[in-house]
């Protein structure tokens, strides 16, 4: 829904926080939101899996969260 906050964490295989994508943004009715593969130092992850966690707050206060995972695979 319009006016949703939302906050996005990319999480390696292990748990550990490779990089903040969103931080408390609005989110619009549709869009895409990407990740070009860099850590939160601006280095490049490596291949591997990668779980992407969701955290969506509404107007009413209420809070959904879901994870994905995903693939980041790099070309030889």
């Amino acid at each position: 829904n319009p006016g949703n906050i939302a906050n996005v964490i990319i999480y390696d295989a292990e748990g550990r926080e490779i990089k903040q994508l969103i931080n408390n943004e609005i989110l619009a009715t549709q869009g895409t939101i990407t990740w070009d593969g860099s850590t939160e130092n601006n280095t490049k992850a490596r291949s591997g899996l990668y779980i992407i966690s969701f955290e969506i707050h509404d107007e009413n206060g209420g809070t959904s969260q879901f994870k994905k995972t995903c693939v980041l695979a790099i070309k030889f």
